[in-house]
């Protein structure tokens, strides 16, 4: 949140600030906590093209791994494996111009992942 608001760190007292905003809504139901992401109730998800947002919004950090799925299923390629074709066309839907080695390595990983539990029914480890 802070890097989107243009900012490197916040001290402590902001940090529990926005944290216990964020516990409040969660528990209102106006968003639902999945890992490190909040949604809105109710909302579609979609792949957004970030290739036009500033540099602080397109970090692969702030892309939640159910949008990357997203990405690669829009692809229409029903893979058995993540290769690389497939991490570079991920992230070019995303926005990406270039897949460097934190977003292949992001990419590469959710959708390991993803295809475990395609797989498997639970997440690799």
């Amino acid at each position: 949140l802070a890097n989107s608001c243009g900012m490197k760190r916040v001290g402590a007292l902001i940090q529990s600030a926005v944290l216990g905003a964020c516990r409040r809504h969660e528990l209102d139901g106006l968003v639902q906590r999945r890992g490190d992401f909040l949604w809105a109730p109710g909302a579609e998800l979609r792949v957004r093209d970030r290739s036009a947002a500033s540099a602080s919004l397109r970090d692969i950090k702030l892309i939640a791994p159910e949008e990357i799925v997203l990405a690669e299923q829009s692809l229409g390629a029903g893979v058995a494996d993540v290769d690389d074709e497939l991490v570079t066309n991920t992230s070019r839907l995303l926005g990406f111009r270039r897949t460097g080695k934190d977003v292949y390595g992001v990419i590469q990983s959710v959708l390991n992942a993803s295809l475990g539990e395609d797989n498997s029914g639970s997440a690799q480890q």
